[in-house]
Parts: C-alpha cells; structure tokens; sequence
C-alpha cells in the first residue's frame, strides 16, 4: 500500500488508511472511517508577478490548506487529524502534521486558530477550510458533531 491521502469521492468510508507522515518517507497507518476533508484551494491564481506565488505571498493556487479528519473503528476509537500544508511551488514540498485526539471537543481545540490582537487579548476562531471538515465530519460522528454544535452556539 502507498501512502496516499484521500480524495472527496471517499470521505465516509471505511477502511485501513496509509496516510503521508510528517517526515520524508514516513507513513501513518489506520482503520477507521474517514470522515472529512475540506480545501483552501483555489483553480485561479492571484495576481502575483512571477508564474508562482514567491514565498512572501498569498495565493490558494499555489499554496493550501488541507485537513482531513478520521475516526478509529478498532481499538481506542481516537480522531486522527491529518493536516496537510499542500505546495506547488518548484523548490518546495507539501508540509504534514497529524494529531490525535481523543474527544470530539478535542477535535474541535485542535482545529481551532488563535491570534493576539494588538490589545493583548487572544482571538479564538476557525478557518473555512476547518469549519467546513468539522461540519462534514460532524454528520458522520455523534460526538464530534456534539461537540461542534456546542462550540458553534459560544461563537455565534
């Protein structure tokens, strides 16, 4: 089996997953539904000079955001949070990070940003692309979809 993440066409089934790692050649492996997935990609390019975005700049058709959520079927029953920082920039590669939580509530903490506004306070809120996989993935899991109804109403 190849590590391969996987596609729209396959968020909730259920299966063994060998999904990249966080480093080079690494492979996560697990059985579980996958329940997730969302994009920041964008078909059009922004308005940057060169062909591609340099590493200053902002553009969904260069560089995005793609998180996929699954749940264990055997065992522990953990989420598995599979974060991939997606590049075609020539020189650069895609960035991993993959978490496990336990709870839907962590699930939600784990999707969750924080910025420091200039007052010093902490902002607490969800990207789009994290928004949206907590939405799919909450009508495939009780508790997940629990615990993004709960966080839903502290922040509307």
């Amino acid at each position: 089996m190849t590590a391969v993440s996987p596609g729209a066409n396959a968020v909730g089934t259920e299966g063994s997953w060998e999904l990249p790692g966080a480093e080079p050649g690494e492979t996560v492996q697990i059985y579980g539904a996958f329940i997730g997935l969302s994009s920041s990609h964008r078909p059009v390019h922004l308005k940057h000079p060169g062909e591609f975005a340099t590493r200053t700049e902002r553009c969904s058709a260069c560089r995005w955001f793609e998180p996929r959520i699954f749940r264990e079927t055997l065992g522990r029953e953990r989420f598995l949070i599979h974060h991939t920082g997606v590049s075609r920039v020539p020189g650069e590669s895609d960035r991993i990070r993959v978490e496990y939580a336990l709870t839907g509530t962590e699930v939600i903490e784990v999707m969750a940003t924080r910025k420091t506004l200039p007052t010093g306070a902490q902002e607490t809120f969800l990207t789009t692309p994290a928004a949206r996989v907590l939405a799919q993935a909450s009508a495939f899991d009780e508790e997940l979809s629990e615990a993004y109804r709960d966080r839903m109403g502290k922040l509307a």
